[in-house]
């Protein structure tokens, strides 16, 4: 990957980063999306933690969230016999393809959810999940410094710092 996480649990990220009532109000916004997720019988390997959030800025407009699910404890889901594999496959899909939290519009939201598969060395599945990830770690490990609006009809140059991480938590449910 580009840039490995950061290690957290979900306290040190309130501790570190909740200091004011809109960043916990996100953070309990998040934590409520992900305790949902998981009472779905989702498998939630991780979360990564990212964005603006995850910096000094005092007033991050969201918190920025990958949910890794384990691709291989997917059928865990319909195994346990309270629903068939159909119904299981539309839970998931729902809870990873709802980026914001229910109301309003998304300008007015506090979280931002992307899924991401993860599936383990030696499974079929495994270097496009390897590839996801590369793809959200390379992204997500750099700072936008320049703007990226148009000008006299041509795009602005867009300089990135490669020095911002981002935050991985490991899921318990």
């Amino acid at each position: 990957m580009s840039e490995v996480p950061h290690a957290a649990t979900w306290d040190e990220i309130q501790r570190v980063f909740g200091g004011s009532h809109m960043r916990m109000a996100m953070l309990l916004t998040a934590r409520s999306r992900l305790e949902q997720m998981a009472a779905l019988k989702v498998p939630i390997a991780a979360v990564w933690v990212n964005g603006s959030f995850v910096t000094s800025v005092e007033q991050p407009s969201d918190i920025d969230i990958a949910v890794l699910v384990n691709g291989p404890e997917l059928k865990s889901i319909w195994q346990g016999g309270d629903v068939d594999h159909v119904e299981a496959t539309r839970r998931v899909r729902h809870c990873l393809e709802e980026r914001y939290e229910p109301g309003g519009m998304a300008s007015e939201h506090l979280t931002d959810f992307r899924g991401i598969y993860w599936f383990p060395e030696g499974h079929d599945f495994y270097h496009d999940s390897v590839s996801e990830l590369d793809h959200w770690s390379a992204l997500w490990s750099r700072v936008k410094v320049g703007s990226s609006g148009h000008t006299g009809g041509e795009q602005e140059f867009v300089s990135y710092d490669n020095s911002k991480g981002f935050v991985e938590v490991r899921w318990s449910s």
